[in-house]
């Protein structure tokens, strides 16, 4: 076998690790970041400072924000996923589904590293699934917490605007206060929250998916075993 066939082999092993990455963490973290900015400043809001940005900077100020954006959304991606692995499974132990806690299943384990061993390309799509899961699982927790940023910041906000008037215009006088518009983020913040509710069930629908392919292929593995 040649060098190059060799280097070609590693890279193929790393594809999937690659993507899992991509898939698990860079995505999820980045939708995160991304639905926190909307949930503060409103789509109008968030499209508006986004050109902005991008028509005043330079293109290697570009380049730089996205590297950082993405390092910043993986680690990010990875510490809202300890919290599901640490305290949302704990609601799962002593459920009757096992699979909602695979990974810390034995028989799973075991067969997803036969499968990988014996069939890469059936274990690259296994794999596949549960970056996906794990994306779901991340942002599961992580888009209730970009919403709650963005209900703060709003009634922060709505404090600070009341005090302002209270300082500056005594007597008070109501028709001087002016509220920052909740309507753009309040459908915002409900289209967050349902797609937090919708990752739940992507997830369960995601397991199923993964525990049958996994299961099929064994079996089509242990058929042609018998057929040598």
């Amino acid at each position: 076998m040649s060098n190059g066939d060799t280097a070609f082999q590693k890279v193929i092993i790393c594809i999937p690790q690659v993507y899992f990455d991509i898939i698990g963490r860079v995505i999820p973290g980045t939708l995160i970041m991304g639905l926190a900015w909307i949930a503060v400043h409103g789509p109008k809001g968030f499209w508006k400072s986004l050109n902005d940005w991008l028509d005043g900077s330079k293109v290697t100020t570009i380049i730089v924000a996205t590297v950082l954006f993405i390092l910043t959304s993986y680690t990010l991606a990875i510490l809202i996923w300890c919290v599901w692995s640490c305290v949302i499974t704990k609601i799962f132990e002593d459920s009757k589904a096992n699979e909602k806690i695979y990974w810390d299943n034995k028989e799973f384990r075991r067969k997803y590293e036969k499968l990988k061993y014996y069939n890469t390309a059936a274990g690259n799509r296994v794999t596949k699934l549960k970056a996906q899961i794990h994306m779901a699982e991340t942002l599961f927790i992580g888009l209730p917490l970009s919403c709650s940023i963005g209900v703060i910041t709003y009634l922060i906000e709505v404090i600070t605007c009341f005090i302002g008037i209270v300082t500056y215009f005594w007597p008070f006088n109501i028709a001087k206060v002016e509220i920052p518009s909740l309507f753009p983020r309040f459908v915002s913040w409900v289209f967050i929250l349902l797609a937090d509710i919708c990752s739940l069930f992507v997830r369960q629908y995601l397991i199923l998916h993964m525990n049958n392919s996994l299961d099929n292929n064994l079996e089509l593995l242990e058929q042609e075993e018998k057929k040598k």
